[in-house]
């Protein structure tokens, strides 16, 4: 291998894989968006601790969770992406499961009549 032979496979590597990562980071994040607007309509619907309703909600529940970029202004875009697409539940579940397993989407799983994983 000479030296343009190893700075083009370097680059044609590096780009490549570049793709894949910022592919993987959006499905992650999608996912992650979807799910959390479902839980908070969820939680919304069974009418829990109705005096947190709303704006009021979300500002306790990003307070609680600390998390970078989960702020009040981005769970309500989680809520709006849920409510908008509800039917990206099945692949974002399906997603999930097969890249994550399946402990915590059971309930999900139910609610949407999302086949058993085989």
């Amino acid at each position: 291998m000479n030296f343009p032979q190893l700075a083009t496979n370097i680059q044609i590597a590096h780009n490549m894989l570049q793709q894949n990562a910022v592919r993987a980071v959006n499905q992650n994040v999608t996912a992650r968006n979807w799910l959390v607007g479902y839980w908070i309509v969820e939680f919304e619907q069974n009418g829990e601790d109705r005096a947190k309703y709303g704006d009021k909600l979300l500002i306790t529940l990003a307070k609680s969770l600390k998390i970078k970029g989960l702020g009040a202004t981005m769970l309500s875009k989680c809520r709006i992406f849920f409510s908008l697409y509800p039917q990206v539940g099945v692949p974002v579940l399906q997603y999930i499961r097969n890249n994550f397993g399946n402990h915590f989407f059971q309930t999900v799983s139910e609610k949407l009549n999302l086949p058993e994983n085989k």
